[in-house]
């Protein structure tokens, strides 16, 4: 290869073989397709990303239709909790879910038993634009 810029990913040094029309960076090991000489213009070479959904049986006590359920201790006739109390019970809330949620896909990922089959048939496929680098700019 007979020239190397920068690369915009890693900022090592990277090869460019302009009569290929590639580059590639050994430090991170990424391709790049030269699309424009005059100024350098590479674009990113990456695989495109693949969309799956893990099946989930979600219910939890403390989500319903009306929202996010969670408690806080007082009396009424005393003016209620106050802001800190209130945001501390969410939080609260929050974690219990959060918990529960982890629990629940790690059930699902058992219960999939190492056939992944099904998911890995079911996928969508996310189109995006490369991103595009100017290495060198037009003098």
């Amino acid at each position: 290869m007979e020239n190397s810029r920068e690369c915009p990913l890693c900022y090592s040094r990277m090869e460019i073989d302009f009569e290929e029309g590639y580059g590639e960076c050994y430090s991170c090991s990424e391709w790049f397709d030269v699309v424009k000489e005059k100024p350098l213009t590479v674009e990113h070479n990456q695989d495109p990303i693949m969309k799956f959904y893990l099946p989930l049986k979600l219910e939890h006590e403390l989500l319903s239709k009306k929202g996010m359920e969670f408690s806080v201790r007082c009396h009424p006739d005393l003016g209620g909790p106050d802001i800190d109390e209130m945001i501390d019970a969410i939080n609260e809330s929050m974690n219990n879910i959060k918990d529960s949620i982890l629990g629940i896909v790690q059930q699902a990922i058992d219960e999939q038993d190492g056939d992944w089959y099904d998911i890995y048939n079911e996928y969508e496929l996310l189109e995006e634009e490369k991103p595009r680098y100017i290495l060198d700019e037009e003098e």
